[in-house]
């Protein structure tokens, strides 16, 4: 059972409640992100769930270090020698010294709200230390986004399209994580269009799965695509289930080279907005 801050619900008109939540496997154990926030953020937590126990319980971390992301959703991440890196997403202002680009998103200034922006910060935990850090990072990096997708292929962290300001991206980057420098990848003008809310799943040690997403143009899309890792390629993977849009789902691959799709959304919930 979760131990979530508590919170005044007689207040709560007083309030915006958002809870961020990523979660991933490492080791028999699974990790959660989540902050519960009136207005400027104030409790980050990171849950983990031992998955090798009888009785399945979370466990909140405690006493973690050094300079912990901001609180943000839409964030991507992936897993890297025992510790999970984060990149990006849709969230107030960092307080602190940190590394990387934040802009504002004007239309997300209401009241007292300090407003909220994306961000291209790329944070990094260490499971055994119980540390937050940043890279020093070279190279240009992907512009602040939220909504996109990331994949870890050998030392490679990638990262494809997302939101940024009222546009939706279909650009490739990746970072290298021994020598922490980004690198842009060529997206032909017949690949993937751009997108955010999709998955992007490694199925092999050089192929990665994109699945669905929302364009610009607030359309659910149902499209499945390979892109070769060591060819810098792109080619449309045909399916029978192109009658089934996605977005806002989560995606896995499994041990013979399939990959489950799990979502209750076809359409966006606020596409007429």
């Amino acid at each position: 059972m979760m131990d979530f801050p508590n919170v005044d619900k007689t207040k709560c008109d007083l309030f915006v409640f958002v809870k961020y939540i990523l979660a991933r496997n490492i080791g028999g154990n699974a990790f959660m992100q989540t902050s519960l926030i009136p207005f400027i953020p104030s409790a980050l937590q990171v849950f983990q769930l031992p998955l090798r126990t009888p009785l399945l319980c979370w466990e909140e971390m405690k006493h973690l270090k050094g300079l912990a992301p901001s609180c943000k959703d839409k964030l991507g991440c992936w897993v890297h020698k025992n510790r999970l890196v984060f990149f990006g997403g849709y969230g107030y202002m960092a307080q602190g010294a940190h590394r990387g680009t934040f802009e504002y998103d004007e239309t997300s200034f209401m009241g007292d709200n300090p407003g909220r922006g994306w961000n291209n910060h790329i944070h990094i935990l260490d499971l055994e230390m119980s540390t937050w850090s940043q890279p020093v990072t070279k190279g240009n990096a992907p512009s602040p986004r939220a909504a996109h997708a990331c994949a870890k292929v050998g030392n490679r962290g990638y990262v494809f399209g997302g939101r940024y300001r009222d546009y939706r991206l279909n650009d490739l980057h990746y970072i290298d994580m021994d020598s922490w420098e980004w690198h842009e990848m060529s997206v032909p003008q017949q690949g993937p269009v751009g997108r955010s809310w999709h998955s992007l799943t490694p199925v092999s040690p050089d192929h990665i799965f994109l699945f669905g997403g929302f364009t610009t143009y607030r359309e659910t899309l149902s499209d499945a695509w390979l892109y070769c890792v060591s060819k810098n390629k792109w080619q449309q993977y045909k399916h029978n289930h192109t009658q089934s849009p996605r977005l806002w789902h989560t995606a896995c691959s499994g041990p013979d080279g399939e990959v489950f799709v799990f979502v209750p959304i076809t359409c966006c919930p606020i596409s007429e907005q």
